[in-house]
């Protein structure tokens, strides 16, 4: 669809919905909490979605086992705030939590807030503005990334200067894969989701799930506002470096590069150097012995496949392109636009020397954190060595 149709095709819709006077009904928004060990951070989260301008939502907060006080901090919530629908569950991962709140959610919207962030108070409000104003199916907002005290913003910008703006899954599906494939900081109509869950028992579950949300939309609205604050914590699922993440994270840009080779195939290029950049992390990483890799050969072998083999992807690593991008997916999401235009310098002074790219990565992974001021743990300087 292009630029023209779309704009006719909202207009349309959008007059429509205004005879219909559903623009003046204030509709039940759902927002699914998933919680688990995240007491220190749980009151701050809770605090911002009760205090929320659009007043009509219900806050489904799911303990999926907590060891710690969330249960209770849950159940001292519900006492304060009708609007908080608490929910005990036993141990089964985050997919399992969001899908249960998918299953008691009843609003004709829905939102997913990750227990350890936090949103502004217009949050609700200006996604569900942009859905409205556009008739979207899915609603997509700016956000901050918070670590170590330090912001990081990540602005959403097609047009370049519009706050409220509207596009074609085939125009958003770039910054979903490369900036934003996380369900939080987005709004979903409820009905696009009806036959969708999260995959139980894996990390990196929000690639299937987002995919397959896209390919159910016909518009994607943009809210050019901060209204999402995303924490990054180093002791976090999102952040580790054990073998059952990596391989998760394989497994799953493994299935978003075949997804996109048939609908979106402009994004291929990019899951599959992405992908590359895994295999080749988890296959060089020397603390994964020899046990671990048989146990995840089936995945392990379909991803190489996946980018052509092994002796391609060897040599795939070692053009600097490739390892110029498999640094920027590591660090940058902690940078900030000067430390970025730092690191772009340092890069190119290390390309300059003659050496081969395998070194030049050694030194750009020794040297390139403590250079632009990083407080980047010694996690992920120990990727590749």
């Amino acid at each position: 669809m292009n630029v023209l149709l779309l704009h006719t095709e909202i207009f349309l819709r959008t007059n429509i919905i205004c005879k219909c006077g559903d623009i003046v009904e204030k509709p039940l928004v759902s927002v699914i909490l998933p919680v688990y060990g995240v007491e220190p951070y749980l009151n701050q989260c809770v605090e911002s979605l009760v205090n929320q301008t659009y007043r009509n939502i219900e806050i489904i907060l799911v303990d999926d086992g907590s060891k710690d006080r969330c249960p209770q901090i849950i159940d001292e919530w519900a006492k304060k705030d009708s609007r908080i629908v608490p929910i005990h569950k036993i141990n089964g991962g985050q997919s399992s939590a969001r899908n249960k709140g998918l299953d008691v959610a009843k609003g004709k919207y829905i939102t997913f807030v990750d227990s350890d962030d936090w949103v502004e108070k217009e949050y609700c409000e200006k996604l569900l503005y942009a859905m409205r104003l556009y008739n979207a199916e899915i609603a997509v907002c700016s956000f901050s990334r918070i670590y170590n005290r330090k912001i990081v913003r990540e602005p959403f910008f097609i047009d370049g200067k519009s706050v409220f703006y509207p596009c074609v899954p085939d125009q958003a599906i770039k910054y979903f894969i490369e900036n934003a494939i996380a369900v939080w900081g987005k709004m979903y109509r409820s009905d696009i989701l009806k036959d969708i869950r999260f995959p139980e028992g894996r990390l990196a579950e929000e690639y299937v799930f987002q995919l397959k949300a896209l390919l159910s939309t016909q518009v994607v609205a943009f809210c050019n506002k901060y209204l999402y604050d995303y924490r990054i914590r180093e002791d976090s699922d999102a952040h580790s470096i054990k073998p059952k993440y990596l391989l998760d994270n394989i497994q799953a840009i493994d299935e978003a590069y075949h997804v996109c080779s048939e609908h979106f195939v402009f994004e291929q290029d990019y899951c599959k150097k992405h992908l590359a950049s895994l295999v080749y992390e988890f296959k060089s990483a020397s603390r994964f012995g020899e046990d671990v890799l048989l146990r995840y050969s089936n995945i392990l072998n379909h991803a190489i496949e996946t980018v052509g083999g092994m002796d391609l992807l060897i040599n795939t690593m070692d053009e600097p392109e490739n390892i110029l991008f498999y640094v920027r997916t590591q660090f940058g999401k902690y940078m900030t636009k000067q430390e970025k235009r730092k690191c772009n310098l340092i890069i190119a002074k290390i390309f300059s020397w003659n050496l081969l790219p395998k070194y030049k990565l050694r030194f750009l992974l020794k040297y390139l954190p403590s250079a632009i001021n990083l407080d980047v743990t010694s996690k992920i300087l120990s990727l590749k060595k």
